[in-house]
């Protein structure tokens, strides 16, 4: 049972060179596409490798020198996936197992791990059909590993099934059963109809080998259901047969000789030749159960020429082992022990120890048939020999394989904890990156929150001290008003009642002189006054009142030129700022006459969008700015006005060219 599945899964790689055509294949040769000679010639090695190896190892050594002449390592790792199953096929397994190791170190190296786990599983199919198990699931594992490493679903799900068959073969046969139902899983996820038939089989056969029929028969025919799901007439035909072997070895000979006529029917049909072999050992076992020894003989000796065509040296061993029982149950001791001892000769070569123990067992029947006592209990004493070193390899192989797979899980723990560990550094790392930034987010806020409160502050201080620089200049308008209606009503018409009474009651001639000194003060009062009065810009505005001023302080040693732009909308400047122009207009005229000697000075207003533009300029002996201390009048009457509208302040005079200054307020 184990070498029958181990059969069927070396068939089921070499199967997919099927529905190809050489002959246009190797016309595609010709071309100088590299990319599509190479496909060429892997899809000519996979077309051969089952049932032309020569030819398949021809054109895959071939493929592997242009792969090397255009230095694809890629390509040459892809075909080295193919070229060593031929050599499996000619029996030179050893060099297909080297070829393969050999590239799995390269794949690895150079990161291809796609490729790597490829390479693994085909190692550890290899050591399967060697029956070294233990160092099979090494490989299986491997592969399992890589795959899962990429999170390669199908591959993980084909190692499973591989894994599955190694863990039944060493007699584990719940760590079997689980990871077949793990490769399960997937392909029910993916409606994968053969694979899950493949899966089916190979429980079938792990319960088959617990002597559980009914369970067995279920996953047999589950198998063969899904194969006719798959729509594949190759593995329905397999499934066929199948159940035709499981019949035949329960002695259901009626449901045995049913299937294997429905397998064999499709397999000529569709001529599977490598279905045959099996065919014929069926039929073999069916005439042995029925003792019709002479066509059972003819049946597994067709089965024997047809594995030595296809150089299974394994399959061989099998079929002289059927032919010797067949001799046997015969009577046909002669024959029986030729047979036994070229099983003996090949197993032994092969390292098959199960089919030396069974041959040595065979042996003494036949020599004990045959009268040969001494001989048949050297035989017996050799069987029961190799049954404890079977036994003891069995149970090795076994604690190997567990060995190895709690080697492979200590590794993936340790590996799962150092995951975690990096895992927790990262975690404490970002932690303290949290800090660090929350520590500079504080700081930052900190900052900007004493630098608002301090630019408040700053703000809140500016604002007193305008408004206490408004408060001060309105007490001083205020001041100037009364002084202004003191000097107009009470001391100019004092003088007026003084001057009116010298005319009166005086001699007018002699007091001329004082009345005209007094009516030159009666004047100036009246100028100081108007001077000191502010108009109210509630019936006239900036531009009405600059232009009355400028008439006031006309006279006939001193002119004052106005010009006004923009007759509109000067209503809507505000009256604090219409009162500040008033000011400032005031006491540039005022430093012009008192300072500048000037006789004749220039104003231009201009009213904008937002603004107010004033220019003085006067004709005066003019100052270096940068010379001049500022005055009572700048820091009392300009400064204020130019910190409250974000005005625009520029003194162009120069000495000797007379004063230029320039406004610009903005509200």
């Amino acid at each position: 049972m184990k070498a029958k599945i181990l059969f069927f899964f070396v068939i089921l790689l070499s199967s997919c060179g099927y529905g190809l055509n050489p002959d246009s294949l190797k016309t595609l040769i010709s071309s100088r596409e590299d990319t599509v000679i190479l496909n060429s010639y892997l899809k000519l090695v996979s077309y051969y490798v089952g049932h032309n190896p020569d030819s398949a190892i021809f054109y895959g050594n071939m493929a592997l020198r242009y792969a090397d002449s255009i230095a694809s390592l890629r390509y040459k790792l892809r075909i080295l996936i193919q070229l060593p199953i031929a050599y499996t096929y000619k029996g030179n397994i050893d060099t297909a197992i080297t070829i393969w190791e050999n590239a799995l170190t390269t794949a690895k190296e150079d990161n291809f791990l796609r490729l790597a786990s490829n390479f693994a599983n085909n190692l550890g199919i290899s050591y399967s059909i060697l029956g070294d198990y233990p160092r099979a699931l090494n490989y299986y594992l491997d592969a399992k590993n890589l795959a899962q490493k990429l999170n390669y679903s199908e591959r993980l799900a084909s190692v499973s099934q591989n894994i599955g068959v190694t863990y039944s073969n060493l007699g584990l046969y719940q760590k079997a059963a689980d990871n077949f139902f793990a490769a399960l899983r997937y392909y029910e996820r993916h409606g994968d109809f053969t694979s899950i038939g493949n899966v089916y089989t190979n429980l079938a056969n792990v319960y088959a080998s617990l002597d559980n029929e009914q369970k067995a028969e279920g996953y047999f025919c589950q198998a063969l259901g899904n194969y006719k799901k798959g729509g594949s007439a190759y593995k329905k035909s397999l499934g066929y047969l199948n159940l035709a072997t499981f019949y035949a070895t329960n002695a259901n000979l009626t449901k045995a000789k049913f299937y294997l006529d429905s397998g064999k029917t499709l397999a000529q049909e569709e001529n599977f030749k490598f279905l045959f072999p099996v065919i014929y050992k069926i039929q073999g076992e069916i005439a042995l159960r029925q003792r019709d020894y002479s066509n059972a003989i003819k049946f597994f000796q067709k089965y024997l020429e047809q594995n030595k065509q296809i150089r299974s040296r394994r399959k061989q061993v099998a079929a002289h082992y059927y032919l010797a029982d067949a001799f046997y149950q015969k009577k046909d001791y002669v024959h029986s022990i030729r047979h036994l001892d070229t099983v003996l000769s090949l197993s032994k070569k092969l390292s098959i120890l199960d089919k030396q123990k069974d041959a040595l067992l065979l042996l003494y029947k036949n020599y004990k048939a045959l009268g040969q006592y001494k001989r048949a209990i050297t035989f017996l004493e050799r069987y029961k020999a190799m049954s404890d070193s079977i036994a003891d390899l069995k149970i090795k192989s076994q604690l190997q394989a567990m060995e190895v797979a709690y080697n492979i899980a200590k590794q993936k723990a340790e590996n799962k904890i150092l995951k975690q560990e990096n895992k927790y550094q990262k975690v404490l790392l970002q932690k303290s990156r949290l800090r660090l930034w929350f520590s500079i987010v504080v700081i930052i806020s900190l900052i900007l929150l004493l630098l608002t409160i301090w630019l408040n502050r700053k703000r809140k201080i500016s604002e007193l001290q305008r408004l206490r620089q408004e408060e001060k200049i309105k007490v001083q308008e205020e001041l100037k008003k009364k002084m202004s209606v003191q000097l107009h009503h009470v001391i100019q018409s004092k003088i007026s009642l003084i001057i009116n009474d010298l005319k009166r009651n005086g001699n007018v001639t002699e007091m001329e002189n004082e009345i005209k000194e007094l009516e030159a003060i009666r004047n100036q009062v009246r100028e100081v006054s108007h001077i000191l009065a502010l108009p109210s810009f509630t019936d006239e505005t900036i531009a009405q009142a600059v232009s009355s001023l400028a008439y006031q302080y006309t006279k006939d040693n001193f002119r004052v030129n106005i010009d006004i732009s923009g007759s509109n909308g000067w209503e809507s400047v505000p009256k604090d700022l219409q009162q500040a122009i008033y000011r400032i207009v005031q006491e540039l005229i005022t430093n012009s006459i008192k300072h500048a000697g000037a006789d004749q000075v220039f104003i231009h207003l201009t009213r904008g969008k937002n603004t107010v533009e004033l220019i003085y300029e006067d004709n005066g002996k003019g100052y270096n700015p940068q010379e001049i201390e500022p005055g009572y009048g700048f820091k009392n009457l300009i400064k204020p006005v130019l910190e409250k509208y974000e005005s625009v302040f520029n003194d162009n005079s120069r000495q000797g060219s007379g004063s230029q200054v320039f406004f610009q307020f903005k509200f």
